[in-house]
C-alpha cells in the first residue's frame, strides 16, 4: 500500500513539473521615452470632496472646485504636487515617487512618510489615454483641538478627481 501511495505521490510530482506558468501575461512592455515625472507633469483641474468628521463621528460634507499640480524634479520618479482649492483653503505641497502603470498614459504616485506636507501617507492615479487623463488621490489627516484640558481628535478626508 505504501509503494502504491509512494509512486502516485511520485506520478504528481512529475505531472505538475510540466505545468508551468507560461509568458501569456497580458502586461506588455513599452518603452518609454521620458521618465514618469516629466511624462505626468502638468495641471488638473476638478473637484475636491471633504469629508470631516468631529468627535462625536457626526460627518460634514463639502465639495469645491480645485487643481492638482505635477511638477517633474530633478530626481527621476520623484514629482512634486500640489494640492489646491481656495475653497477648502487647501494649499499642500509635497514630493511624491511616481511611476508608469501599465503604459505611458497611466501612473501611480504615493508619498508613504506621514509627516510630510500631507500630514499623512497617500497614493493615488493618473488614469488615460492619448485623448485625456484624470488624476485622482486621496488621503486624510487628524487635527487635535484642545478644550480645557481635554484633547478632540477632528478627522479630515480629502479627495480629489479632476482632468488634465
Amino acid at each position: 500500500m505504501k509503494k502504491i501511495i509512494y509512486s502516485l505521490l511520485v506520478l504528481l510530482a512529475i505531472l505538475f513539473n510540466f505545468a508551468s506558468c507560461s509568458s501569456d501575461d497580458s502586461c506588455d512592455e513599452f518603452e518609454a521615452s521620458v521618465t514618469a515625472e516629466i511624462a505626468s507633469a502638468g495641471t488638473y483641474s476638478g473637484t475636491w470632496y471633504l469629508t470631516a468628521v468631529d468627535p462625536n463621528n457626526v460627518e460634514t460634507k463639502s465639495e469645491a472646485p480645485g487643481t492638482l499640480t505635477f511638477t517633474a524634479t530633478d530626481v527621476e520618479n520623484v514629482t512634486s504636487i500640489r494640492a489646491y482649492s481656495e475653497a477648502l483653503d487647501l494649499d499642500l505641497t509635497c514630493d511624491a515617487n511616481i511611476t508608469y502603470a501599465k503604459d505611458i498614459y497611466n501612473f501611480y504616485f504615493f508619498n508613504q512618510v506621514p509627516t510630510n506636507a500631507f500630514e499623512s501617507q497617500f497614493t493615488g492615479r493618473i488614469l488615460g489615454d492619448e485623448n485625456v487623463e484624470k488624476a485622482t488621490i486621496a488621503f486624510s489627516k487628524v487635527v487635535s483641538v484642545r478644550v480645557g484640558r481635554k484633547y478632540y481628535d477632528y478627522t479630515y478626508k480629502y479627495s480629489f478627481v479632476g482632468n488634465k
